[in-house]
């Protein structure tokens, strides 16, 4: 399928982990013409870890786990002319405490920056970093309810017979309140459709470069590469984009930067494109949301969106 202009020059694609520039990006990792796609987070704790997100995909720790992720995107660009690019950072879920170090955005942007120097005019294609938004506080239980609770504990602190009272209040409360709940229809729609909820990698690697490349694009940080400025964009997450869309982000990126932006709907080779994710194995169950896995063209959206500066 033929590309738009904006899409076929020189492209670096920043992709936060092994498979995020293959989920969303075939139709540029599908075309004859080389790029480079920066792998952010590519290196191995220094202490062995064991984290959900390893176990789910079926690892014993983390060496073995980025061991075999790396062999995965290798396989899963096979046979390109695009050049993988490791950055060596640590994914998220490896940090201690989940807290970037500051040196690492300052890693991040000197790497683009080199890129743009030896690719003057080149585009820059960023993550959206869209996906389900936690939800809301629960509203706060009716005043009775606290005024019991707090009856309750006292009591109990106390070692009075008056808390054993306040907990048979606070239950008699929730009760009638479980009873209003069932007699009358809900109000509340349940949400319409489930999948994966932000990233915190996608939206720390979509923020610092955005600051960074808006700041060149306005003419803050003027002498940085080439003409001082930067073609940049962002493309919509797979499959964090099935949950919410990547517009979303989008419209939030504009109003707090000033950039206007051309959106690109692309149509997709969605059987060239499972085929290509299948190469990752160990993420196909974990990155499942709805009847069709990513590995099946079933399970891919039919457009693949893009918004550049």
């Amino acid at each position: 399928m033929p590309l738009p202009p904006p899409l076929t020059g020189d492209v670096l694609v920043v992709s936060p982990h092994l498979d995020d520039a293959v989920l969303s990006c075939e139709t540029l990792i599908g075309r004859a013409g080389p790029l480079d796609v920066l792998t952010v987070s590519t290196a191995r704790p220094t202490t062995v870890m064991v984290t959900e997100w390893d176990t789910l995909s079926g690892f014993r720790d983390s060496d073995e786990a980025m061991e075999v992720r790396l062999l995965e995107d290798e396989a899963a660009l096979a046979g390109t002319p695009h050049r993988r690019q490791h950055l060596g950072l640590l994914d998220q879920q490896y940090l201690p405490r989940g807290e970037r170090p500051p040196e690492d955005a300052a890693t991040l942007t000197a790497w683009v920056d080199a890129w743009l120097t030896e690719h003057e005019g080149g585009l820059v294609l960023l993550p959206t970093a869209t996906g389900l938004l936690p939800d809301p506080p629960p509203p706060r239980r009716p005043l009775v309810v606290r005024a019991a609770r707090r009856l309750a504990r006292a009591g109990l602190e106390a070692g009075l017979e008056a808390g054993h009272g306040g907990i048979r209040l606070v239950r008699a409360a929730l009760s009638r309140g479980e009873a209003r709940r069932t007699a009358e229809p809900s109000t509340i729609e349940p949400p319409a459709i489930g999948g994966a909820g932000v990233n915190p990698d996608h939206r720390w690697v979509r923020d610092t470069l955005t600051e960074h490349l808006a700041g060149r694009l306005n003419g803050r940080l003027a002498g940085l590469g080439r003409g001082g400025s930067a073609r940049f964009g962002y493309y919509e997450d797979v499959p964090y984009g099935s949950a919410r869309p990547g517009q979303d982000e989008i419209d939030g990126l504009v109003e707090r930067h000033g950039f206007a932006v051309q959106r690109l709907e692309v149509p997709v080779d969605r059987v060239a494109k499972a085929r290509r994710i299948a190469c990752y194995a160990t993420q196909i169950a974990p990155l499942r949301f709805g009847p069709h896995g990513l590995d099946e063209p079933e399970g891919l959206p039919e457009l693949e969106r893009y918004w550049l500066t």
